[in-house]
């Protein structure tokens, strides 16, 4: 008998009788391949559309500056002789900051008051001539008077024959002298009233000048035009100082006031287009203080220029801040927090409720998917007003109490109708 042959057919034997009970059952899956099973079910969460306030909050920061700011200069040219006040010293308006030393001013006023004075004399000197005038003209009256009594008593002599033609000629050109006398002395009157008239306009011209020359007298006292501290320091005494509008104008001081500070906030464009005065803001941080201070009253946007800066294209806005307590300085700086949009009446839903779609022109719209009393799916188009983090404002298309899917939307269809189940395990 052939071993190895024998020993190849137990082996083949054994392995047809080994293998089938190695083999493990695999288990059927429910549902797999078995006709009629039912199809898995999205999960569903509904949220309804309420009425609420929402505001639009931006966060900027801001910068304090004094609600009014000059460089103080002189008005005139001159040697600096005294400084009355420092870098950090408050000012009242009024109050005498430095002295500039002039002296030729002063021999120019002098000048002056003597010119005035020679003046007073010249109108005082043509009333004299004028009443010395007035003086020849009574003097006149009464020659005339004489003359013309002894024109009438020669002209009855002459008719008489007692007297010749002559005489008669004789006295009434003496007349004719006293009247033409009286003309002339009554046009010295008048010529030296309008001389009196021409040297009263010059004295006029001559006090004005006088004045002139005090007013730039009073320009050597420099004075603060209103209430504030001094923020910087520029000159010295012995300085030479040039007035504003030349070359080299020099400024004395910086004034800032206090009392009253301004929020200085530079807002961009999507900000900017929405801002407008009155609206309400407040101070979230304040840079060193832990304690913010309470403000008087509500701070609200006093004002905006209305322009964006070319190279930042930002628009600068202000508001007002009380500071009388002086708690606070120029240069703070900070964030502020403002209202940019109010929505009161307006349909509020979760943020995740709207779906953003982009339109066949490439724009982009949105959308939710609204689900009826009766449990179908409507895909409505609506206006999104704001939306942040949490929250989203719808313009049109959708009303207060109307629920929405705010998940896994793309799991539903439009005028698709829920089942039963979703609508039980769905939760508002």
């Amino acid at each position: 008998m052939n071993t190895p042959r024998l020993n190849f057919m137990l082996l083949l034997v054994t392995a047809l009788v080994v293998l089938p009970g190695c083999q493990k059952s695999t288990p059927a899956v429910p549902g797999s391949g078995t006709p009629g099973a039912k199809p898995a079910q999205a999960p569903i969460q509904l949220a309804t559309a309420e009425q609420k306030l929402v505001e639009r909050h931006v966060r900027i920061p801001f910068t304090l500056e004094g609600f009014q700011q000059i460089d103080v200069t002189s008005r005139i040219d001159g040697h600096l002789r005294t400084v009355h006040f420092d870098i950090g010293d408050p000012v009242v308006a009024g109050d005498l900051l430095a002295e500039l030393h002039v002296p030729e001013l002063a021999v120019e006023i002098e000048r002056q008051e003597l010119v005035i004075e020679e003046a007073e004399r010249a109108i005082e000197s043509r009333h004299a001539e004028q009443q010395q005038a007035v003086a020849q003209i009574a003097e006149q009256e009464a020659l005339l008077e004489l003359r013309s009594r002894e024109l009438r008593r020669i002209s009855n002599l002459v008719e008489a024959g007692a007297l010749t033609k002559e005489k008669q000629d004789e006295a009434e050109f003496a007349v004719a002298a006293v009247e033409a006398a009286e003309v002339r002395i009554r046009a010295q009157i008048a010529t030296a009233g309008t001389r009196i008239r021409r040297a009263e306009a010059q004295l006029l011209i001559e006090e004005a000048e006088l004045q002139r020359r005090e007013v730039l007298a009073s320009y050597t006292r420099i004075e603060a035009p209103f209430d504030g501290h001094i923020t910087a320091r520029h000159v010295h005494p012995g300085s030479f100082v040039e007035p504003a509008g030349g070359e080299n104008s020099t400024a004395l001081y910086q004034l800032e006031s206090t009392k009253s500070l301004r929020m200085v906030m530079f807002l961009p464009l999507a900000d900017a287009s929405s801002l407008d005065t009155g609206q309400g803001l407040s101070i979230v941080s304040l840079e060193g203080m832990d304690n913010l201070p309470e403000p008087q009253q509500p701070l609200a946007i006093a004002r905006t220029s209305r322009a964006f800066q070319r190279g930042s294209r930002m628009m600068r806005a202000e508001a007002d801040l009380d500071n009388s307590d002086g708690l606070l300085k120029p240069g703070d700086y900070g964030v502020a927090e403002i209202v940019l949009e109010r929505f009161e009446e307006q349909p509020v839903i979760p943020v995740t409720a709207v779906v953003a779609r982009k339109a066949a022109d490439g724009t982009t719209g949105y959308s939710v998917m609204r689900v009826d009393t009766d449990g179908q799916i409507w895909r409505s188009d609506v206006e999104l007003l704001f939306q942040d983090t949490h929250v989203a404002v719808i313009g049109h298309g959708l009303e207060v109490g109307d629920q929405v899917i705010t998940s896994n939307q793309d799991q539903f269809s439009d005028q698709q109708q829920l089942t039963p189940t979703q609508r039980e395990s769905s939760y508002r």
